[in-house]
């Protein structure tokens, strides 16, 4: 899909060294304050005018990632969900992504379920979570996402990109360090 695109057929014409340019989004195109500055902008356009191809490659889940990308257009494909889908951006079409298995869910909240964190799944576009928590609201208020509150996030089996452990630093550290055997899928957050 990606061969037939007239992004990449630019790239024989480019009139640069780089073909295309990854950029995270948090602390790279938007600075520390949370805001794209006119010279990254700048620095943006540049690289697409010289035929570059610009993409956005971040852990945060799409609908995050896209509200954060409306300043910047010179973006044309996103990689979000720690490179697990790839979005263009211009028409929000999928052009690949990969899912956790039902066993790879099972065993990441089996791990997870004694730990003293918050588990949230994210599925498709929307955001589940057991609890709904003064974390998990602001969460998704501050992302433009959709927290929905379930009974048991086992029932959440389609389209899950993954799982985020939510709590004190020492505990993530401790499953981190000792879980990526377990759930590699699963990844950690540390409150602020």
């Amino acid at each position: 899909m990606l061969g037939r695109d007239s992004s990449i057929a630019r790239m024989s014409k480019a009139d640069t060294k780089f073909q295309l340019i990854a950029l995270d989004i948090d602390g790279t195109i938007r600075d520390d304050t949370g805001n794209v500055t006119t010279f990254m902008k700048d620095v943006l356009s540049e690289c697409q005018n010289r035929g570059a191809i610009v993409v956005a490659a971040t852990g945060r889940s799409r609908i995050s990632a896209m509200n954060y990308l409306q300043e910047v257009p010179m973006i044309e494909f996103l990689v979000s969900f720690q490179g697990s889908l790839i979005t263009r951006c211009k028409t929000n079409d999928f052009l690949w992504s990969t899912y956790m298995c039902s066993a790879q869910i099972n065993r990441a909240l089996d791990y997870l379920e004694e730990k003293e964190i918050e588990k949230v799944v994210y599925s498709g576009d929307q955001v589940y979570v057991e609890k709904m928590t003064d974390w998990a609201h602001s969460y998704g208020l501050r992302s433009g996402v959709n927290i929905i509150e379930v009974d048991d996030l086992r029932s959440v089996q389609e389209n899950v990109f993954r799982i985020l452990a939510v709590g004190e630093a020492e505990e993530i550290k401790r499953i981190d360090r000792h879980g990526q055997g377990v759930c590699p899928t699963a990844s950690g957050h540390r409150r602020a």
